[in-house]
């Protein structure tokens, strides 16, 4: 029986050697092909956390834009991690453009977010005042007896309140139709009603600017541009 064991404990011995050898001799690919995929992974962990934060900031939950910055600041930082890694990954992340359609998916989205943040700062604005104004001036049009400018600010408000859950243009001609229509005000009024009807068209303007842009950035083709850098290293590696 030990005769029958000998050449297969050689055979194993064999398999032991060889396998180590080759993980020695992949050794620095491994280690090229780990770092890469981790850059690529927090690329994704950042990306993914510059989309919640711009829905949380339209949403109104995101009161400073810190993280924003903060989010674009990563993301630049992994694409600089990509291009400054050895002369080998830097061959490889560059190969058949990947990398530079990365880049310019980013470059996109990072614009997209700079005027997502002006529009939605100007929204917010515009609908802190509304509600609140509007909610003092048709309090003060029914103290004075101005039955019908404050039933016209009422119609108002309940279209806006439509018009925020559901950007439809309907709605929004809707409103520009009862701005148009309000009755005249009493001189005391009119500073107020004036700045009401400003900031009112300025809503029904930017509003669906604002989803428009959210939009776009949830969608950047920064995801397919991972997926598409990770499948040419991948291709690399398993040539």
């Amino acid at each position: 029986m030990g005769a029958h064991l000998k050449p297969l404990a050689i055979a194993v011995a064999l398999l032991a050697l060889l396998t180590a050898v080759w993980w020695q001799s992949r050794g620095p690919d491994a280690a090229l092909e780990t770092r890469l995929h981790e850059t690529l992974f927090a690329f994704e962990v950042s990306d993914t956390a510059l989309n919640r934060d711009v829905l949380l900031a339209r949403a109104g939950l995101l009161r400073r834009y810190d993280s924003l910055a903060r989010g674009r600041h990563e993301l630049k930082r992994a694409l600089q991690t990509l291009h400054s890694t050895d002369p080998d990954g830097a061959e490889i992340v560059a190969s058949d453009g990947a990398l530079e359609r990365l880049e310019a998916a980013l470059a996109e989205k990072v614009v997209l977010v700079d005027y997502f943040k002006a529009d939605n700062a100007l929204l917010r604005n515009s609908l802190m005042y509304f509600n609140t104004a509007g909610q003092a001036l048709r309090g003060a049009a029914l103290a004075a007896s101005e039955t019908a400018l404050a039933a016209e600010i009422g119609v108002l408000s309940h279209a806006m309140l439509r018009f925020m859950e559901a950007p439809q243009a309907r709605v929004g001609q809707e409103i520009e139709a009862i701005l148009g229509r309000l009755p005249p005000a009493p001189a005391s009024f009119r500073p107020d009603l004036n700045l009401l009807i400003l900031h009112g068209r300025l809503i029904v303007e930017v509003l669906p600017r604002v989803d428009a842009l959210l939009r776009q950035i949830v969608e950047a083709p920064t995801g397919a541009g991972v997926t598409g850098l990770r499948d040419a290293i991948g291709h690399h590696f398993d040539r």
